[in-house]
C-alpha cells in the first residue's frame, strides 16, 4: 500500500508542477502579447491611447478569465465525486485547487485592474519608461 501513496504522491506533486510551470509561462506570453498590443497600436494611435486601449483589452481579458473561474467554482460546488472515483483523485484536487483559485483572483480584481491602469497611464505618460520597457524586450 505504501508503494501506491508513494505514486499518487508523485503523480500529485508533477500535476502541481505541470500547472505552476503553465501559469508562469502563460503569463510571460501575456506579457509579451500586451507589449505587442502596445506597439501595434503605438503606430495607429498616440502613446497615450495605444496605452488606454491595450489597458482595457487587458482588462476584457481579465473579466474573461474571471467569469471562466466561476463558472468552474460553481461546477466544482455543485457536483460532488463519488466516494468510490479514488481513481480522479488528482484531477479532483486539481480542481478543487482551480475554484479556491477563482475566489481569489475575484476578489483581487479591482486590485489588478488598479495596477493595469496605473501601469498603462505611466506607459503611455513617460517617454523614458516606454523606452526602456522597449529596451528590455527588444
Amino acid at each position: 500500500m505504501l508503494p501506491m501513496l508513494r505514486q499518487l504522491q508523485t503523480k500529485i506533486v508533477l500535476a502541481l508542477i505541470a500547472a505552476l510551470a503553465a501559469t508562469i509561462l502563460l503569463s510571460v506570453m501575456l506579457v509579451f502579447a500586451c507589449i505587442a498590443v502596445y506597439v501595434a497600436l503605438g503606430n495607429l494611435f498616440e502613446p497615450w491611447a495605444a496605452a488606454l486601449l491595450t489597458a482595457a483589452a487587458a482588462v476584457v481579458l481579465l473579466l474573461l478569465i474571471l467569469l471562466v473561474l466561476k463558472l468552474i467554482g460553481r461546477a466544482a460546488k455543485s457536483r460532488r465525486p463519488p466516494p468510490a472515483a479514488k481513481s480522479e483523485f488528482p484531477f479532483n484536487l486539481l480542481h478543487q485547487y482551480a475554484s479556491q483559485f477563482g475566489k481569489g483572483g475575484a476578489a483581487n480584481s479591482p486590485l489588478t485592474l488598479a495596477g493595469l491602469f496605473v501601469l498603462g497611464f505611466a506607459l503611455g505618460m513617460s517617454p523614458k519608461l516606454r523606452s526602456l520597457l522597449f529596451k528590455l524586450v527588444i
